[in-house]
């Protein structure tokens, strides 16, 4: 009897959102036919179904429950080209812009350049989730913060513009992982370099970074990401594992005192060979972290073969892949995650050498509160 009356109700359930859609088809003054084709039919639903989400809900709980492409333990959606898609909802941001738009104020008040950078993320759409009843909000989110900082005149550098250009977009990113390839990490890195020098005179040392000069190495299936490790061996993608490198002598210095860390030599300082060669046996635990081995608080480099460059970088994880080689454009590079500490005004007024702040964030950072608060 209980049985029957989950299933009864399920189906009173479903019946209500099939009646509130209906009303929203009935309501819509421009109708579709089929001889339009299928593509005019996706958009006749997106612009004219206000109900649309409540009818993909039963999709949704199939998804969730039957389809086992849905992971809630991790709330990412497996698309049909192997990628983990993470979902989001829209959150308000009028408080992190505004912490944002103080940051930037205090800085120019003091002569100081700020630039904010937007990462592109996973999904490349939100529609490719909406579209299958889960909700999505990360490019909405984006447009809101370069909506918001134009019109307040902060200078930021939206790097989507950047990758979406190109047709394999999820080429950048692991399958099992949120976060980028190196190769995405070079790219975004030269971009960056090359905003800098065009906007603030940075004296940045671009040439470095010319994809002849920069090394590839793939290793074949080394690597599961943190999104497919969550799912407790459920999802069975693995990765290949991209490493870049200079393929030119370099000279450096690098600094971590959370770690107690002050060493100098070649790029290899930057980067963990114990971690590449154990994980590739071991499945690739800990494979993200072959650049800059953590999310540390604070880390600086230097580079004795630039000629001049000082970057202060506010910075989330997507970062990691990205210091190392905008390291081999500048004299000298801080890092700083706001995870670990939240003083960024005080270290800026006990540093008054610098003279360039950039805040490098994907839109999930966005979304956290603790990356935000400056003070």
């Amino acid at each position: 009897m209980k049985k029957q009356l989950r299933i009864g109700f399920f189906l009173l359930f479903f019946l209500f959102f099939i009646l509130a859609g209906s009303i929203g088809v009935f309501r819509a003054k421009v109708r579709w036919t089929p001889s339009e084709g299928v593509e005019a039919g996706d958009t006749w639903i997106n612009k004219y179904l206000p109900a649309r989400q409540q009818l993909l809900l039963p999709y949704r709980l199939w998804n969730s429950a039957l389809d086992k492409r849905y992971y809630p333990e991790i709330k990412s959606f497996l698309a049909e080209n192997g990628q983990m898609l993470p979902t989001s909802e829209l959150p308000k941001i009028k408080l992190k812009i505004k912490q944002v738009s103080q940051l930037a104020s205090w800085c120019n008040e003091r002569g100081i350049h700020f630039l904010y950078v937007i990462y592109p993320g996973k999904p490349r759409t939100d529609e490719e989730l909406t579209e299958l009843g889960f909700p999505s909000a990360r490019n909405k989110v984006a447009v809101q913060m370069t909506e918001a900082l134009r019109e307040q005149q902060i200078s930021f550098l939206d790097l989507r513009e950047v990758f979406l250009r190109e047709e394999d977009y999820y080429a950048f990113f692991y399958k099992t992982e949120h976060h980028w390839t190196a190769d995405a990490g070079v790219i975004a890195a030269r971009m960056l370099a090359e905003r800098l020098n065009a906007e603030f005179d940075a004296g940045l040392d671009i040439g470095r970074l010319e994809e002849d000069r920069i090394g590839r190495t793939v290793y074949p299936g080394a690597f599961v990401g943190e999104q497919g490790m969550k799912t407790l061996g459920k999802y069975g993608e693995r990765d290949d594992f991209v490493v870049r490198f200079p393929l030119y002598t370099t000279h450096l210095r690098y600094s971590c005192p959370e770690d107690r860390v002050d060493v100098s030599g070649g790029f290899e300082i930057l980067t963990n060979d114990r971690t590449l060669k154990e994980d590739h046996l071991n499945g690739g635990r800990s494979l993200y972290y072959y650049y800059l081995f953590k999310n540390s608080g604070l880390v600086e480099i230097w580079d004795e073969d630039a000629a001049s460059g000082d970057i202060f970088l506010i910075k989330d994880s997507f970062s990691n892949v990205v210091t190392p080689f905008l390291a081999l454009t500048a004299k000298h590079i801080t890092t700083w995650d706001m995870r670990r500490s939240n003083q960024i005004y005080a270290y800026l007024k006990e540093h008054p050498e610098i003279d360039t702040v950039v805040v490098a964030y994907t839109v999930s950072s966005v979304l956290t509160k603790e990356m935000n608060d400056f003070q």
